[in-house]
């Protein structure tokens, strides 16, 4: 469990995320030497297709930026 505002979330692993390519997510991983703080800097700093990123966002990966998975899709698919 990690903590996300005033509520706990339950982090998976990418492995388990459907239709996460590895090699996108290594790239998202080794691009990670400082926390990510937003998701243009995520897409910026790690190379990776947007369409990638979308994937991570329709899973929520983004609640720990305090953005949603609905606002997440937005900013990625706009």
């Amino acid at each position: 469990l990690e903590p996300v505002g005033a509520r706990f979330a339950v982090r998976i692993g990418f492995r388990l995320i459907k239709g996460a390519s590895n090699d996108a997510m290594a790239r998202l991983i080794s691009a990670r030497y400082a926390p990510y703080d937003s998701i243009e800097d995520a897409l910026r700093r790690s190379g990776i297709k947007a369409s990638e990123l979308g994937i991570l966002a329709d899973a929520d990966a983004f609640a720990s930026l305090g953005i949603d998975r609905h606002k997440a899709s937005w900013t990625i698919r706009g």
